[in-house]
């Protein structure tokens, strides 16, 4: 018989003689786990102790459960007070004394604090967790004091509640109970946490709420706790809030007990905790629920640790009783199978949307966004109009149906006022995307994407599906139709690809020469039939026509590849309902994409130019023709260059902003830039630091946040699901990012050429001041002139243009500075409700909370705090470094963090130096967003007002993974 049992030294078979906790206890010391040392006092010690009580007390039991409440409190007590005075056999007092100074002595203390906890038989199991029930003291010193301790845990059995709570399960009502002793944490907190959120069952978070001093003001509700939810893979604080902890329970003053005190006004709205404590808490909760393989319930505590800094430590770990007592059904039970789902997801996320149209916040009185008809011009861009296309204006002939519309501006591709031929490839992008949406694929709840330009700027607002309908006779074409690219991807986007480098090469073909004084005399002898004249005119239109066919290649695949990931996404958060967008993203990231081939190029020339020894020579960067003849002068430097020639077709057709302006400066053109990040990227190599991207940490990341999220599904059946999905997005999400390189790069910097190629030929004709005047002409005007030009030449006389354009294009010159000067509203019209509009989201970053930033614009609320959207993990500070321009991209420094109105790929070589990334617009998918988690960069999007509110040189905190900036100084 024994009558104390070690926890360092427990032995399983012997668990129903220590009790629930105890064994608990027992198991954990064995498995590693913090848990301060302690022993337990058996059942047996119980038994020898109380055994010959057990007549009186069944007699009692029978009077408490036939009588009345006040009378079965009455027994209680009487059971209470029995159990309590009962006379120690020698046995038990010795060996409680003798193991409570070998626990002193091991703890190196006299008398040291213990916390005396009852552990009754069938404790803290999966169907009772007798929380609450039985007594626990704390700050006991002394054998004797222990010795007390541990009967009046015995007698706890007797309480009324513990009585009522044993006759509501179904448990043997005279029970044998095991006691904890159990070394004194000094806590400066204390608390509890859930591996589960409490509030949903969401087995993806950790629930923990905290408060200062022992956790007994959290257990007994005395104080309201901070509360912290973690995302159980990523350690990502999801929510916080810190809750009014009045009080607090500390040691006595005379080292006997503890005693509840009022926490100083300083500390009660202050967090207990910091967040590298909050997540050491949640990862040890973690761990017990991967020891136990099921949601669990802990007590934990904060103290000291012996080598500075803190420690926590586990003070009880039982079974979630609550949620894990619910039957588990299948988050794919209630999902259609394969890409049936997608039709579901389109259906259910976009349909919700109705942006603008049930008049929102406006309708009730609420705040509200300006009136397309109310702003009036800038001064000096007076007959703006003129520079676009008449069905891209706000109308008074589509008045009530524009000005009851949400229109929101669309800084992401568009931040500038568009030049009149440049607004050619929004008009273009904007017609096509709606067509795949509308007409293609049959998007079921979401038709195209409305567009108009104001001042200058584009705005956007997308149309859905009002008929129920409608929806789901679009939905059962959309499934057939998206079927079958989804199950063909690979094959077709190999023609994809090879479309559009035949559409380069056909844009590349075009000629723009001068028309000839003659035609050649074979146009005679081989009876042509045509001229010079037909030609010119034919190959601007077969350039218009390629623009657009580029455009609806473009959109070919796109919208399918969101498609996918919102299918996967609206999966993993019907599963796991706080699961973040990082998360979610993070699974797909770590992919080879040819976006980022241009810096790969870059660094490869770089690796290449310190190997033969010509590096120093990129110091001259900013001067390309003439480090390119230096370059030419050795043997080394003509090798250089040939790697050069290699690289740069196509990889540098790369636009230094978004692609759709034609005063992006393109690498290719403009040999200064990548010339610069090569002699940055060269002088890091000279530094011995390795320029690859992190693939393999990223890999690694990624597969580990996969296996565990699929680990935490309740069935096969949902991890199956799960797997499947996963698997299609990661198919698709090469083209997702790879035809941004193709279309608006590449493509786009080819059509910028061939278009000053036109340009300079009307220069030599008289129409035009410089070849980049030919992008203030409106596409369909510059049709006017060429049959202007070549009329003239067939006719043999004078053309109208020389005497026309020269002026027309200075005022249009002064109208767009006119307009470039102005803020230009966010958004316009009625601001909806909720925004569940998928792809506005996901993309532009728009959300109720960037509506509502939008809607406190100009108010005098100038917090330290920005939020937005969370892009890419990681905390860092440093100082800022805002820039509105990519001509400003050499003024970044290394280890600045970069705050602009967005970034493009093109960027990507600056993030060799940055800390963070901070845009103004944004969404989770969107490239500056992608770009920084494929290079590791924390990123936060969407914050609206960054670069007005922050300034180069104040310090900043960038909390990426929470979707914040701070400024600190």
């Amino acid at each position: 018989m024994s009558y104390v049992a070690w926890f360092d030294h427990f032995d399983p078979g012997l668990a129903s003689g220590v009790g629930g906790k105890c064994a608990v206890l027992g198991e954990l010391t064995a498995a590693g786990f913090p848990v301060p040392p302690g022993f337990a006092v058996t059942t047996d010690a119980y038994r020898a102790t109380c055994g010959p009580l057990t007549d009186r007390l069944r007699d009692l039991l029978a009077v408490a459960a036939a009588g009345d409440r006040a009378g079965a409190e009455r027994t209680s007590a009487a059971m209470r007070e029995l159990v309590a005075d009962a006379p120690l056999p020698d046995g038990v007092r010795d060996a409680v004394v003798s193991a409570y100074a070998t626990l002193c002595a091991r703890c190196g203390t006299v008398d040291v604090p213990v916390a005396v906890r009852s552990s009754a038989v069938g404790e803290d199991a999966p169907d009772a967790s007798f929380a609450g029930e039985h007594d626990t003291y704390l700050w006991v010193r002394g054998p004797d004091a222990v010795l007390a301790a541990v009967q009046r845990c015995w007698s706890s059995l007797f309480t009324d509640r513990a009585i009522a709570y044993r006759s509501r399960i179904g448990c043997e009502q005279t029970p044998a109970m095991a006691v904890a002793v159990q070394q004194m944490v000094h806590a400066r907190a204390a608390g509890v946490a859930f591996t589960l959120d409490p509030h949903n069952g969401d087995r993806s978070k950790i629930a923990i709420e905290a408060s200062w001093g022992f956790g007994e003001a959290v257990v007994g509700g005395e104080v309201t706790p901070d509360y912290f939810l973690v995302d159980k893979v990523l350690m990502q604080i999801t929510r916080r809030v810190v809750g009014d902890k009045a009080v607090e329970y500390r040691a006595a003053a005379d080292g006997g007990g503890i005693n509840r005190a009022a926490v100083p006004a300083e500390r009660r709205a202050a967090p207990c905790l910091t967040d590298d404590e909050i997540r050491e808490v949640a990862g040890l909760a973690r761990r017990a629920e991967r020891h136990y393989g099921r949601p669990q319930d802990v007590e934990w505590a904060l103290a000291a640790g012996p080598a500075g800094g803190t420690r926590v430590f586990l003070l009880q770990s039982r079974p979630e009783t609550v949620w894990s007592r619910r039957t588990d059904h299948p988050v794919s039970a209630g999902t259609p199978a394969g890409y049936a789902s997608i039709v579901s997801t389109l259906r259910e996320g976009e349909a919700g949307s109705r942006m603008g149209r049930d008049h929102g916040q406006a309708g009730r009185g609420g705040p509200r966004l300006p009136s397309p008809f109310e702003l009036e011009t800038p001064p000096g861009a007076e007959g703006w109009e003129r520079l676009y296309t008449y069905s891209s204006l706000f109308s008074d002939g589509r008045r009530e149906y524009e000005a009851s519309t949400f229109w929101f501006q669309d800084s992401v591709h568009w931040p500038k006022p568009l030049p009149p031929w440049d607004a050619t490839f929004f008009e273009y992008a904007l017609a096509t995307l709606s067509q795949y949406n509308t007409r293609h694929y049959l998007i079921p709840a979401a038709l195209g994407v409305d567009f108009r330009i104001l001042h200058g700027y584009a705005y956007l607002a997308p149309v859905s599906v009002a008929d129920p309908n409608e929806v789901e006779a679009r939905a059962a074409q959309f499934l057939t139709r998206a079927g079958f690219y989804f199950s063909n991807w690979d094959q077709l986007y190999g023609r994809w690809l090879a479309k559009v480098q035949a559409l380069v090469a056909e844009i590349q073909g075009i000629s723009f020469g001068p028309l000839p004084e003659t035609e050649d005399i074979a146009v005679i002898t081989e009876g042509h039939g045509t001229g010079s004249g037909l030609a010119l005119v034919q190959g601007y239109r077969r350039l218009l026509d390629l623009c657009l066919t580029l455009w609806m290649h473009h959109f070919e695949f796109l919208n399918l590849g969101y498609a996918a990931y919102l299918d996967f996404f609206g999966f993993c958060r019907q599963a796991f309902p706080g699961i973040p967008d990082q998360a979610v993203a993070r699974m797909v990231s770590g992919v080879e994409v040819d976006l980022f081939r241009p810096d790969d190029e870059l660094k490869n020339l770089a690796r290449l130019a310190v190997d033969l020894d010509v590096d120093g020579i990129f110091a001259d960067c900013d001067r390309p023709d003439h480090l390119a003849e230096r370059l030419r002068a050795t043997p080394e430097g003509r090798r250089w260059l040939a790697q050069w020639d290699e690289a740069s077709e196509p990889w540098f057709n790369f636009s230094s902003g978004s692609g759709f302006y034609h005063s992006d400066r393109i690498w290719i053109e403009h040999r200064e830039i990548p010339y610069g990040f090569i002699r940055d990227y060269a002088a890091r190599v000279r530094q011995g630091i390795d320029l690859a991207r992190p693939l393999d940490q990223l890999r690694a990341e990624r597969d580990r946040v996969t296996v565990e999220y699929a680990e935490l599904f309740p069935s096969e059946s949902d991890r199956a699901a799960f797997a499947e999905k996963l698997g299609l997005t990661r198919t698709v999400f090469p083209y997702v990012e790879n035809h941004n390189f193709y279309i608006e790069h590449w493509a786009h910097s080819v059509i910028w050429r061939k278009m000053r190629e036109l340009g300079r030929l009307l220069v030599s004709a008289g129409f035009l001041g410089e070849d980049n005047d030919v992008f203030y002409l409106r596409r369909n005007e510059v049709t006017d002139v060429l049959w202007d030009l070549y009329s003239a030449w067939a006719v043999g006389a004078q053309p109208r243009g020389p005497t026309h354009w020269p002026e027309e294009i200075r005022q249009r010159k002064t109208i767009l500075q006119a307009l470039e000067g102005q803020q230009p509203p966010p958004a316009l019209g009625v601001p909806p409700e909720k925004v569940t509009e998928p792809f506005t989201i996901m993309l532009w970053g728009i959300t109720e909370e960037s509506i509502a930033q939008w809607l406190s614009i100009g108010s005098d609320e100038h917090h330290g705090e920005l939020t937005g959207m969370a892009a890419s993990p990681g905390i860092v500070e440093g100082p800022a470094r805002v820039i509105t321009s990519p001509a400003q991209m050499d003024q970044v420094q290394e280890g600045e963090i970069l705050v602009a109105p967005l970034t493009a790929p093109s960027w990507a070589p600056l993030f060799a130096k940055l800390a963070a990334t901070v845009t103004d617009v944004g969404g989770i998918m969107s490239h500056a967003a992608i770009v920084c988690r494929e290079y590791g960069l924390p990123a936060v999007t969407g914050t609206v007002a960054g670069t007005r509110r922050i300034k180069t040189g104040q310090r900043i905190r960038v909390d990426g993974t929470a979707g914040t900036v701070t400024v600190l100084s």
